[in-house]
């Protein structure tokens, strides 16, 4: 790690006043807090001797409260306490290290009775805070970049990744704060997983 990896911090934020541009303003914020604690990351790593990288991130996710259930009927839900970000966007960093180790901490509690995925369905719920409007912030499905997000998934909760082992459902909702929840299920059980949510 060079001496540029850790103190390679913005300036300035470089935000204009937010006017009526309030939405491109707020991710320009957004994604710079993300830079910043993503540098403050590695400049614990280059210093804190008393922590592993492991332990860090195992902490990043308890503060971040990344929450992976799975109920009676072997549904996982994972809940992201964030947006996943547009593709080419610097924020899945942010949150892809915590979720790995999150995954990790959860499939090591049920060994040796979790049995991975091998056909099922992954519905992602992108929950919008409804207390800040709609307009200019709900984005087109195509443009998320869920890669890396799905890569941790499948490191540890699907047999494969692989379009013939799965299939994805996405739908948007509005709540008390922006969230995504990710539902793992068998494929069998997701017509009347959907009906559920449908009613």
């Amino acid at each position: 790690m060079t001496k540029k990896d850790v103190v390679d911090l913005p300036t300035q934020l470089n935000v204009e006043p937010i006017g009526f541009n309030y939405s491109e303003q707020s991710q320009k914020v957004a994604l710079s807090s993300e830079y910043i604690t993503r540098s403050l990351r590695n400049l614990v790593y280059a210093t804190a001797y008393q922590i592993t990288h492991q332990e860090y991130l195992q902490n990043a996710a308890n503060a971040l409260n990344i929450s992976i259930l799975q109920d009676n009927d072997g549904i996982v839900e994972i809940i992201l306490p964030c947006l996943v970000p547009k593709r080419n966007k610097r924020g899945i960093r942010f949150i892809y290290g915590p979720l790995f180790e999150a995954l990790d901490a959860f499939v090591t509690s049920k060994f040796p009775h979790f049995t991975r995925f091998e056909k099922c369905a992954i519905c992602v719920t992108h929950m919008y805070n409804k207390t800040l409007g709609t307009w200019g912030r709900i984005r087109d499905y195509d443009n998320l970049e869920f890669k890396e997000i799905l890569d941790a998934i499948n490191t540890f909760i699907l047999e494969s990744d692989s379009g013939y082992f799965y299939n994805m459902y996405q739908e948007t909702k509005l709540g008390d704060e922006d969230a995504t929840h990710i539902f793992i299920m068998n494929q069998e059980l997701f017509p009347t997983w959907l009906s559920i949510r449908q009613k």
